[in-house]
């Protein structure tokens, strides 16, 4: 940007805070005129565009403040005050109908859906044939979940005026909502061929196109209503999550700040923005945005996940500061929870020595790093001890989903259940001991926990502070991951500490054959990581850098989906570039399609870093089974000790640095020492297998000897 348009842009904002000051001081005149010079520079600014209205409505100028405010909500629909402004220059006008109308829109913008639904019934009494007020009436219903009686408001909009596009975009969402994206994309494309300029119908388009996996269409979709209205929040954000989900977080966020300069107090925009942050490595400003996310809406409990996810990345915050908000969240959850109490007595049978039933909790039964530490359990449990079920939200499910359907004794498909139902699911399904596998991770169900669905609850995230429900009564963890002490005093939970390490890795069938260090081809050390970029903060930046300044002819490559957004690498060579390191000492590679290219990828390392605050578990151990050391930290939180109990249970705590300066100096001795790396190839493999870290059955005994004691104890409660 030139700096006369710099300059311009504080101009601007400093217009609008006079102008509302001349308006609160009364001077409607004086706030008037520079209302209208800010509309000359920025014709979409909706809080201006809002106080034109306002003014003239106040100054007795109905129909030019209905034609003001109506441009506002085009722009911003779910500001209530923009709807009470336009009901106020209605009843100026003398149309009542229309101002019920409006009163029960800014109602409706509140989640006031009852009130809204009276004011929408008030308007129809007085004009029965006013078209929009079936079609409010069924987004009320929609909202409400009454998806078919929306149906029924939407075809009365439509039958009193064929074609009316909104009530055929609502229609199309009520059809979507009853699992019918195909008549719902029919309607909504209907009413687009109708208004080619109708930018909600376009959006919409994108949302269901994104619903039916056609990404592509979707894309196009979002591009023309941005086509049509280049500052339109909903098609930035629905653009943002598609690019999100395809791991450009970096243009991701692009769009969710473009959607936020419009819509500034939108929460789910700025959680979603603080997701992308925090798949950059950018810790700290994600925990910005999540918080600001959670001062519009506290109850927004994903966006308060994802709050604790970042702080355990951002390597300048605490256990006690990461403990307090964690705390916080829980207490957000106890209001949910009581609107639907426990069973104050639960069916399950209390006798201590029967088969129990254990269900787990997870959107992670798929192919993805969590899933190698999954299996062992699952795939090796005594089925005449415990009967499985999995309660599954996988969004994508893959052959990897279907090797675990085989390997349990039931499964439940949970996408698109809500909370309470699933609850219900579970305590009808008998479910004995129930399984947190997600943490504060993304697609967790801990508010499904807190309405203790079953007798004994229990969280197995493995590398996470404390969930902090009180509806959780145990953490299974290990006295490397968390020491007694601290821990204990700052969970809500009670730890239970799994002798030889919480976690055991499957190893896989398609690893091909240690090959020699890349090293002794090209001349030069090769230092890798395959973690998410998520892992990627300043701390370990600083320490990577350090290391390569040590060894000037070393390189870094760094493997993950999120570099495969040119953004995100520019950035990444930016930050690396601080520190005096150079591009081509980096080797930035983006998705890995297959396991195959995985496997190359770790060929080409001879020295594996895990990262610091917090470990790559999987790409570890991926490392590992190829035959390259791998390099860990004792951190000084959970997530940044797994690695190092990871190589403990393995037998190899050689390669762990209990602080910052052993790291750097076992890094470097390993990578000039030849003889030492070549050691590893040939026998990491064998002697990692052999490890109780691949004692899958070992693992299972242990697992089922802690279940089982915690259930005697609940059953000797009774």
């Amino acid at each position: 940007m030139t700096d006369a348009g710099r300059r311009h842009r504080i101009d601007v904002g400093a217009l609008q805070t006079e102008a509302f000051r001349f308006h609160a001081e009364g001077d409607l005149q004086q706030a008037e005129r520079l209302c209208r010079r800010i509309l000359a520079l920025d014709p979409d600014r909706v809080e201006v565009l809002h106080l034109t209205g306002v003014i003239a409505a106040e100054t007795g100028r109905a129909a030019e403040a209905v034609e003001l405010i109506d441009r506002a909500i085009a722009l911003d629909g779910e500001v209530p005050a923009f709807h009470y402004t336009l009901s106020r220059a209605f009843e100026l006008e003398g149309k009542p109908a229309e101002a019920l109308l409006n009163r029960g829109n800014g109602l409706r913008a509140e989640g006031r859906w009852a009130e809204a639904a009276d004011c929408y019934w008030q308007a129809l009494a007085l004009a029965p044939g006013l078209v929009a007020g079936y079609a409010h009436l069924g987004q009320v219903l929609l909202a409400e979940g009454d998806a078919e009686g929306s149906v029924a408001l939407f075809r009365q909009a439509l039958a009193l005026r064929p074609g009316y596009a909104p009530a055929e975009v609502g229609l199309g969402g009520a059809l979507s909502a009853l699992g019918l994206p195909g008549e719902a994309v029919e309607h909504i494309q209907r009413a687009f061929t109708l208004d080619p300029g109708n930018t909600e119908a376009a959006c919409r388009l994108g949302d269901l196109y994104v619903q039916l996996g056609d990404l592509d269409e979707a894309t196009d979709w979002y591009g023309r209503a941005l086509g049509l209205r280049p500052k339109l929040a909903a098609a930035h954000d629905g653009l943002g999550r598609l690019l999100a989900g395809r791991g450009r977080a970096g243009a991701a966020a692009e769009h969710f700040r473009q959607a936020l300069v419009v819509r500034p107090a939108w929460a789910e925009a700025h959680a979603a923005l603080g997701a992308s942050l925090r798949d950059q490595g950018l810790a700290a400003a994600a925990v910005k945005s999540f918080r600001r996310a959670l001062d519009l809406r506290p109850e927004l409990t994903a966006a308060h996940s994802g709050l604790l996810e970042a702080l355990q990345r951002d390597d300048t915050v605490d256990a006690a500061e990461r403990a307090a908000e964690a705390r916080r969240f829980g207490d957000g959850l106890e209001p949910e929870s009581a609107a639907d109490p426990p069973a104050a007595v639960y069916r399950n049978l209390r006798d201590p020595e029967r088969r129990l039933r254990i269900g787990y909790v997870s959107p992670d039964f798929r192919r993805c790093g969590i899933a190698s530490f999954l299996e062992p359990l699952l795939a090796n449990h005594d089925r005449r001890q415990v009967e499985t079920v999995c309660y599954a939200g996988v969004v994508r499910p893959d052959l990897i989903t279907s090797r675990f359907k085989a390997m349990v004794d039931r499964w439940s498909d949970t996408v698109g259940v809500d909370d309470a139902a699933l609850a219900g699911q579970i305590q009808a399904d008998g479910i004995d001991i129930l399984v947190d596998l997600a943490g504060h991770r993304p697609g967790n169900r801990l508010p499904v926990f807190a309405r203790r669905p079953a007798p004994v609850q229990i969280s197995w995230p493995g590398d996470a502070d404390t969930t902090s429900l009180p509806a959780i009564g145990w953490r299974l963890t290990d006295a490397m991951v968390e020491p007694e002490g601290v821990a204990d005093r700052l969970s809500t939970e009670r730890l239970v500490r799994l002798p030889h390490g919480s976690r055991c890795w499957q190893p896989p069938a398609d690893g091909p054959m240690p090959r020699s260090t890349p090293a002794a081809v090209s001349g030069r050390v090769t230092f890798g990581s395959l973690g998410p970029l998520a892992g990627l903060s300043p701390g370990v930046i600083a320490v990577w850098a350090e290391l390569l300044r040590r060894l000037p002819s070393a390189r870094l490559l760094l493997g993950c989906r999120a570099l495969g957004d040119p953004l995100v690498t520019a950035a990444v060579r930016d930050r690396f570039g601080r520190h005096g390191i150079a591009p081509g000492r980096l080797e930035l590679l983006g998705p890995i399609p297959d396991p195959a290219t995985r496997w190359g990828l770790i060929g080409r390392v001879d020295v594996f870093l895990d990262p610091v605050p917090c470990s790559a578990p999987a790409a570890l151990c991926e490392a590992l089974w190829m035959g390259k050391p791998v390099v860990a930290l004792l951190g000084d939180r959970p997530a940044g000790r797994v690695g190092a109990s990871l190589l403990a249970r393995a037998g190899l705590q050689v390669l762990i640095a209990d602080n910052r300066s052993r790291y750097l100096d076992l890094a470097v001795s390993l990578a000039t020492d030849a003889g030492r790396r070549d050691a590893f190839r040939s026998g990491l493999r064998s002697h990692l297998a052999a490890s109780p870290l691949c004692d899958g059955v070992g693992f299972a005994r242990i697992v089922e000897t802690v279940y089982r004691s915690l259930w005697r104890h609940w059953s000797r409660q009774g």
